[in-house]
């Protein structure tokens, strides 16, 4: 009988003193002379994070040299280059087409008939986890052949090439030569909407500029959301935060499980117990709940929203530029999850520019009634 009228009595309860539980209800005691049940509810985080309007951090403004410009013209005559057929032997920055046989021993690993590689020089100055297949290629006409060895790291991606001398057949069928286009007018009429390479130029500069200069403020901006956060007064019932850490060792469990692991294996190999393991993740969702009270609290103080063009402008960018445009753009327009997340992208985003501009003093104003989104403050993370 009990079983069938509790929730309704605590609903009741509830009612009767204005209080939402936040998390799980938790059953105290039951007395039953007189029937007496208590419960431990959870209540609305304590959010307070003071007169952050006074935080003032020194702001760096951003440079762009010329050398930046000119890397970025260079890189626009890259992407609009052509290639041309040549009778004569490779040089760096060609594009081969050959035939290869990859081998391992008598193994043959992988064969194609036709396949096109630019002959670009290896840099020096990164990490490349890739032996250097432009050396041996060097020198070389259409319709030569040559057999050589590459040497493959241990730590190559592909387990059958990692550690080994893999033995290349190559068949040169033709070569090409990359042509750029001069620098001039002509030019940036081809690539843009400007009629002189001298407009194009000063425009490209401003770009640069404003990207830079947007990070450094996102830099700012999250330097100020750490001050906030440090100084706040960030409050919320244990429950809550037990019940995200055994959200978040779930998840955990579940993602290795595809890799055909247990908690127990995995741990063992990490020299842990389960214990420290929860308290690891419980101080990692500490600081997420943190940073996400502190955000969703900021966003009703600022008024801060973002609206449907917003979210369907920036859509549209990611479709385009993932190579993939109108199906990428099909699929965020049926997804009201996938939308929620770009909105929630933005909002945070607008919050820690938000943040910037106050860290340098530019007194934004508030704006009275913001459009509301598809974000709620579960998702501000």
């Amino acid at each position: 009988a009990l079983e069938q009228s509790v929730d309704k009595m605590i609903q009741e309860a509830l009612e009767d003193v204005n209080v939402e539980p936040y998390a799980k209800i938790q059953l105290e005691s039951v007395d039953w002379d007189p029937l007496v049940i208590k419960i431990k509810v959870p209540t609305k985080p304590v959010i307070e994070l003071g007169d952050y309007r006074e935080i003032r951090l020194e702001a760096e403004t951003a440079e762009v040299t010329e050398d930046d410009v000119e890397e970025a013209l260079k890189n626009m005559q890259e992407e609009t280059a052509s290639w041309s057929p040549v009778e004569r032997p490779t040089q760096v920055d060609d594009l081969v087409s050959m035939s290869v046989v990859e081998r391992d021993g008598d193994e043959v690993l992988a064969q194609h008939e036709s396949i096109e590689h630019e002959l670009a020089p290896p840099k020096e100055d990164e990490e490349n986890n890739y032996p250097d297949l432009t050396t041996p290629l060097l020198g070389l006409s259409a319709g030569d052949e040559k057999t050589f060895t590459l040497a493959y790291p241990e730590d190559f991606g592909d387990e059958r090439y990692a550690g080994k001398d893999i033995t290349f057949e190559v068949e040169i069928l033709s070569v090409k030569e990359k042509e750029v286009e001069p620098l001039d007018d002509e030019f940036a009429k081809s690539v843009s909407d400007f009629e002189t390479l001298e407009e194009l130029r000063s425009n490209v500069e401003k770009n640069i500029g404003e990207q830079r200069q947007r990070q450094k403020d996102t830099e700012l901006g999250q330097k100020a959301l750490g001050q906030i956060i440090e100084g706040a007064q960030l409050e919320w019932p244990l429950a809550f935060e037990t019940e995200k850490v055994d959200q978040e060792i779930d998840r955990y469990e579940r993602e290795i499980e595809k890799y055909g692991l247990t908690m127990d294996n995995l741990l063992q190999t990490q020299d842990k117990t389960k214990e420290e393991f929860v308290e690891e993740t419980r101080k990692g969702i500490i600081e997420q709940l943190k940073r996400t009270f502190a955000l969703g609290k900021l966003r009703e103080l600022e008024k801060l929203d973002v609206s449907e063009s917003e979210i369907l402008v920036q859509a549209k960018l990611i479709a385009d530029m993932s190579g993939k445009g109108d199906e990428v753009w099909r699929d965020i327009l049926a997804s009201d999850t996938r939308q929620s997340m770009i909105a929630n992208d933005l909002l945070i985003d607008k919050i820690i520019h938000r943040l910037a501009a106050i860290a340098k003093g530019e007194d934004p104003a508030i704006d009275a009634e913001p459009e509301l989104s598809k974000t709620t403050d579960e998702d501000e993370a």
